[in-house]
Formats: structure tokens, C-alpha cells, sequence
């Protein structure tokens, strides 16, 4: 009997390590809303949840969450964010440079932002029948993920497209 326990203890001590590096190394916005919490104050933090169609084929997580507060003028803030984990840096990077070939909508403006390893920011209308004003996004990679921040606000997106940065640097 203490044969069998020790072969079994055996055979899933390797394992053990793999699992938890694997779990270690996967960034999330509950981990970004750490950093947020950190840095400013106000910010109430929604985890969420998405049934969405992968960004890319080799897609192996995506973590989604939002942010809210009221403004002094009373009016509510927004931000979005998505956080993909791509199989790989060449899949994630061909996917993100498609916004130098893409149409990303006849109405949005497109610039290349300095950020990560490549990023781009839009620039889009404001749709006056949505409540919600996302004008602004950034996506933005780094290594194999890609993150979208969307917001109204250009300076609260870039900044919280800079926390997620915070995160995926730590790793």
C-alpha cells in the first residue's frame, strides 16, 4: 500500500508545478482592477463574462470586465476591457497589424499608439442612442495577449490600458 501511495505521489508531483505556473502567468482584469484600486479612487469594478466567438483561431482565454464611477458634473464613466491570450506572439501580432490593412469602420480614425509591443487607438463617434459613450479604443499587445480598452475619455483609456500593461509586464 505505501508502494502505491508513494508511486501515485510521484507521478502527480511533476504536474503540480506546471498547473500553477500555468495559472500564474494568466492575466485577467480582477487583476487589473487590483492596479486600478491602487492608483485611483472611485472606480467600482464589474467582472464579466463572455460566451463570445474567439478573436483568433489559436484564442486560448479571454477575461472581460468594466469599470464605473459618477463624474463631479453627476454624468457616469465607463470603461471596458477585454483581455485575449493568444496561443502565440506571431498569431496575436498578425492580428493586431490587420488595423494597417483593415477598414475598422468608415467613421473611426485609426492611429498607431506607443504601447506594448504594438498598438493602435480609434478614434469613433459617438453613437447619441446609446447611453454608454465608447468613442475611444486601444488595443494593444504584448508577448501573446491582446487587451481592448474602450471608453469615452481618451486620457482614462490610455491610462487603463496602461494598468493592464502593468500586469502583463509582471509576468
Amino acid at each position: 500500500m505505501q508502494i502505491i501511495l508513494i508511486a501515485l505521489a510521484l507521478l502527480l508531483h511533476p504536474q503540480a508545478p506546471a498547473q500553477q505556473e500555468q495559472q500564474v502567468m494568466q492575466i485577467t482584469t480582477a487583476k487589473v482592477a487590483k492596479v486600478v484600486e491602487a492608483k485611483e479612487s472611485g472606480w467600482d469594478f464589474i467582472p464579466g463574462v463572455c460566451t463570445c466567438p474567439p478573436l483568433v483561431k489559436g484564442q486560448k482565454s479571454q477575461s472581460v470586465g468594466s469599470w464605473e464611477r459618477a463624474t463631479k458634473e453627476g454624468e457616469q464613466e465607463v470603461i471596458l476591457m477585454d483581455i485575449y491570450e493568444i496561443g502565440s506572439a506571431e498569431e496575436a501580432s498578425e492580428w493586431i497589424r490587420g488595423f494597417d490593412r483593415k477598414d475598422s469602420g468608415a467613421a473611426c480614425r485609426v492611429e498607431k499608439f506607443s504601447l506594448g509591443d504594438e498598438a493602435y487607438q480609434l478614434f469613433c463617434p459617438e453613437d447619441s442612442s446609446n447611453p454608454i459613450r465608447l468613442s475611444n479604443y486601444i488595443f494593444v499587445r504584448k508577448g501573446n495577449y491582446i487587451v481592448r480598452v474602450r471608453g469615452g475619455a481618451p486620457e482614462a483609456v490610455e491610462r487603463f490600458a496602461g494598468y493592464a500593461l502593468e500586469q502583463l509586464a509582471a509576468t
